[in-house]
This record gives structure tokens, sequence and C-alpha cells, in this order.
């Protein structure tokens, strides 16, 4: 299954701590840790966050300075995000209800594409890559981070977080919709966009009262993160 009108009936819960959905603000902290090298500086950016749910990613994009445009299809997710990411002094998120896959923006509008927990849930990641590639700046960059499709996040993903543990609901994920790197980078670069190295992921439970946390692996077997730069506009021989 690939269920996503779970995001409308536990909407309320994503910033609730020890719900299924805020178990992805956890991942944060790792996702900067990588990220934020590759951008270096958020402030003034325009930054599309695809797939930003209840906006655990845009409140923290948010703090540091980013002009952030949330897209998401759960219109109850979206106006959860627009409440919490509030931030006085600083620049106000922006959210509309969208498809990956057919991004409501003109072409080169933003410096950056976030897009985490997303790609794997979509039955057309080439179209979904394709806007990306379209709407980002020539110089701009995107991230994202995804599931690989092996068995161990067979069994971790869906066996273990969906049946055993319940971190998330059952029907959250669809197996066969995962994507190996290999895949992934090849879609990437068949739409003009340059992969760059990737990195994997790990959920590591911590305490009964700190409960999951993640941290930056080298094995990317389960989930990874990577980016992908847009190249810039080349200026043609004999221009002035």
């Amino acid at each position: 299954m690939n269920d996503l009108t779970i995001y409308d009936t536990f909407a309320e819960s994503w910033w609730q701590a020890g719900s299924p959905l805020h178990l992805l603000a956890r991942m944060n902290p790792a996702r900067f840790a990588y990220f934020d090298p590759l951008v270096r500086h958020w402030a003034g950016l325009r930054v599309l966050d695809v797939g930003c749910g209840g906006g655990l990613a845009a409140a923290c994009l948010v703090q540091r300075g980013a002009r952030v445009v949330g897209l998401d299809l759960s219109q109850a997710s979206l106006r959860v995000a627009a409440r919490q990411t509030r931030r006085p002094g600083y620049p106000e998120a922006v959210f509309t209800c969208g498809r990956a896959d057919a991004l409501p923006f003109p072409d080169a509008s933003f410096e950056v594409v976030w897009c985490t927990d997303v790609l794997e849930h979509l039955t057309d990641v080439s179209a979904a890559i394709a806007q990306i590639a379209r709407v980002l700046k020539p110089g701009g960059l995107f991230v994202y981070d995804t599931i690989n499709r092996s068995w161990l996040s067979r069994l971790l993903v869906i066996g273990f977080w969906e049946y055993l543990a319940r971190v998330a609901p059952r029907g959250t994920h669809d197996w066969q919709l995962f994507l190996t790197p290999h895949d992934l980078q090849r879609l990437l670069t068949h739409h003009g966009l340059q992969p760059g190295a990737i990195q994997g992921m790990l959920p590591v439970w911590w305490s009964p009262w700190q409960g999951w946390q993640f941290r930056l692996i080298r094995y990317t077997g389960i989930l990874y993160l990577g980016s992908a730069l847009k190249p810039a506009a080349q200026v043609p021989r004999g221009a002035a």
C-alpha cells in the first residue's frame, strides 16, 4: 500500500511528540548536518519544500532565514504547517496544495528544492524529477532523502516500523516504490541534473525518554540522502 490519506487523518499530530508523524522531526538534525555544508547559507534563498507535510522541515528552513514555499497534497497538513512555521522576525512561509509531478510554479523559480520523505511515495518519480529540474534556477541545488529498495529496508521500514513497533501507520509505504541509488541517479542525470555523493542515515533507539534518533552513516542500504546540481547556464560561444 501507499496510503496518502494518512497525512489528512493524522494531520494534527505532526507536532505532537510521540506521534508517528512527529518521528520525521527526529530526522532533521541528521538531514541538516548533511545539507547545511552543501547549501552553506540558507538566508535569503527561495526554497521549495516538496511534500512539506505539517512543516517540520519548513520550520527549520524558516529559522535559517530561507524564503520557503511549501507544497503538499494534504490540505489539513498545510493548515498545520502554516500555523507552526510562523516565527517572529523571520520570513513567512507560503503554502500551497499541489502535486510533485505538476508543480504550479514558473521555470527557474527556486535556488533550492528540498524533498525529504517524499520520493518513496511517488508513483511517477521521473515526472517529479523533471518538474524539480524545471523550477530550479541554473546553479540551483536539489536536496533529498529517500528509502533504498533493499531487503533490509523492507524488513525495517515495513516489517518492523509499521507492523511490529507501529512507529508508522500500516500502509504508509509500498516497497515497490522505494528507489535504489542507481535508479534515482539515473533519473537525475536524464533530467539534466548532476548527482552528488550520497550518504546513509540510520535510526537508533536512544532511550524511552528520548525515543528514536537518526545519525549519518556510510551504509546506504536503508535510508540515504543526496543532492543534485542544476548546471549554470553556459554562455554560447562567440557571445559578447
